[in-house]
């Protein structure tokens, strides 16, 4: 399973959905293989990198998050006042 501290608490639920589909993929890719359907060997694996890509998305999701959050803590320090807003669609 992929690491769940790598994503934020609010897309934990996303990367467990999209990684079992992942891991269910990778059979399916081998049964396609196998049968010489290289077609759907294709679109399998392109689900797949689009899975990773995602995943990859929510990754940097986090890291964006607690940079920002340093940032904010080190402008803190600095006597400077911070207020981190989240837009509805994040």
């Amino acid at each position: 399973m992929n690491n769940l501290d790598n994503y934020l608490i609010k897309d934990i639920g996303e990367a467990v959905k999209l990684t079992k589909e992942f891991w269910s993929l990778t059979d399916q890719l081998q049964e396609e293989f196998a049968q010489g359907d290289l077609l759907k060997v294709k679109m399998t694996a392109t689900r797949m990198i689009d899975i990773a890509e995602q995943l990859e998305f929510l990754k940097e999701r986090k890291e964006n998050h607690v940079r920002l959050k340093q940032v904010s803590i080190d402008l803190e320090s600095q006597g400077i006042t911070v207020a981190m807003v989240s837009h509805a669609h994040e």
